[in-house]
């Protein structure tokens, strides 16, 4: 990030803070704010980079400071404060991948918004302190300061709840406005004349030997969702919008109508037909399409390359 986005940022806050306080009441302000689509760290790698750089800096933010009275250990102080570092590394893991393992509709990053991310970055405090009070409790019970459960919560919030709600509202700034960006260049690359009816027809045959095929002209295929190991098939019929779930998961679906160029799968559930897209929005959370005769907009994967939807 550039130091001209920085800047550009920073007095985005101060013009959204002026309005938040003086335009409208701030409840209202701020459940919108709360309410926006937010990106959910899904790659494990990403994930697994964070939980290793929390329990580092961790480590070391004790070892070159000393705070919170740990100056006064003075037996293996250096593998004792180590010993924080991997309590918050461990805890991270527990929030950032067995959470994620156990409450899969929880976190689902289509959903994911503003309020869903602070909410989880109170729970991961939770965690950590719990799980360093437990740690000085029992195996540092020789060697550092007795401290109860609600003074680590509140060192863990005194340290870093404010950091992090700053980070939470610039993320969100930065990537709507990189989103919005990326949105309207697309948006004014879109061709101004309609593409000429294809005669292509779209034969997709489900997983059921029972089922028939369904025969659709290219013209009249919207888009597919999927719905676990089925896949709901939007399509025009005689003029009606018609959605028919059919028993065909969406890669095999994919695979079906690998040779159609106007078919794309633009996201891990949707597979759209590009010549009906009329325009694109962007938002913090992904890109998202618009598509002919639908009114709800389809989300575009972050790892798409969004060239391929033009």
């Amino acid at each position: 990030m550039s130091v001209g986005h920085i800047n550009n940022m920073h007095l985005d806050f101060f013009i959204y803070w002026h309005k938040l306080v003086l335009l409208k009441p701030p409840n209202m302000n701020l459940i919108h704010w709360l309410n926006k689509p937010y990106p959910l760290l899904t790659r494990a790698r990403d994930k697994g980079w964070v939980v290793l750089a929390f329990g580092v800096f961790t480590f070391l933010f004790l070892w070159l400071y000393q705070p919170f009275g740990t100056q006064d250990v003075k037996a293996y102080q250096t593998l004792f404060l180590l010993g924080f570092g991997i309590s918050v590394s461990s805890s991270l893991f527990i929030t950032y991948f067995v959470f994620p393992w156990l409450f899969r509709q929880v976190f689902n990053q289509d959903q994911w918004k503003i309020k869903k991310e602070i909410t989880f970055v109170l729970v991961t405090f939770l965690v950590v302190a719990f799980s360093n009070y437990t740690y000085n409790t029992f195996v540092g019970a020789e060697i550092g300061i007795y401290r109860t459960y609600v003074e680590f919560l509140g060192i863990s919030l005194a340290v870093g709840i404010f950091p992090l709600i700053v980070v939470v509202f610039l993320t969100e700034l930065y990537l709507n406005r990189k989103n919005q960006q990326a949105a309207t260049s697309l948006s004014q690359r879109l061709p101004l004349a309609p593409v000429p009816p294809s005669i292509v027809q779209l034969t997709i045959t489900p997983e059921t030997t029972k089922s028939t095929p369904l025969v659709i002209p290219l013209p009249d295929f919207l888009f597919a969702t999927s719905d676990n190991n089925y896949s709901t098939v939007f399509y025009w019929e005689e003029g009606t919008l018609t959605r028919k779930l059919l028993r065909l998961s969406l890669k095999n679906l994919e695979s079906q109508l690998a040779e159609v160029p106007a078919i794309v799968r633009c996201h891990r559930s949707y597979i759209v037909n590009k010549e009906k897209i009329q325009g694109f929005k962007g938002n913090a959370r992904s890109l998202t399409l618009k598509l002919e005769g639908y009114e709800e907009r389809i989300p575009v994967s972050r790892s798409f390359p969004k060239e391929q939807l033009l």
